[in-house]
């Protein structure tokens, strides 16, 4: 018998999960970090931890430059009408490309 409820409306863990994916969809990168470090106070987890980045390009201008490429690849994309999963794809490798850059950027600040 079903009771005609979504199958994860019965897991709050992963009805918030699907919010937190729907809010990173729209942008919104910096109340999903703030939302889990909220749930994770009080507890010894550690949410945002940085995670070690491999492979930096030798500069911030050239990991700046790898950032404005990934990000016209997915406007290209996006402008071609290409299906959603690729667009996702694109931005995550846009995101991933961001925090190289960010890394490059905090290893040279201190120099």
């Amino acid at each position: 018998m079903t009771t005609g409820k979504n199958e994860d409306a019965s897991d709050p863990v992963k009805a918030i999960r699907n919010m937190l994916w729907k809010l990173d969809d729209q942008g919104h990168v910096d109340i999903c970090r703030a939302a889990l470090n909220y749930m994770a106070s009080g507890t010894s987890v550690i949410c945002g931890e940085e995670q070690e980045i491999v492979e930096l390009r030798p500069t911030v201008s050239e990991e700046l430059l790898a950032d404005y490429r990934a990000v016209a690849m997915m406007q290209e994309a996006i402008e071609d009408h290409e299906h959603p999963d690729m667009v996702l794809s694109l931005k995550q490798e846009a995101i991933s490309e961001i925090e190289r850059t960010y890394a490059r950027y905090r290893k040279d600040f201190g120099k």
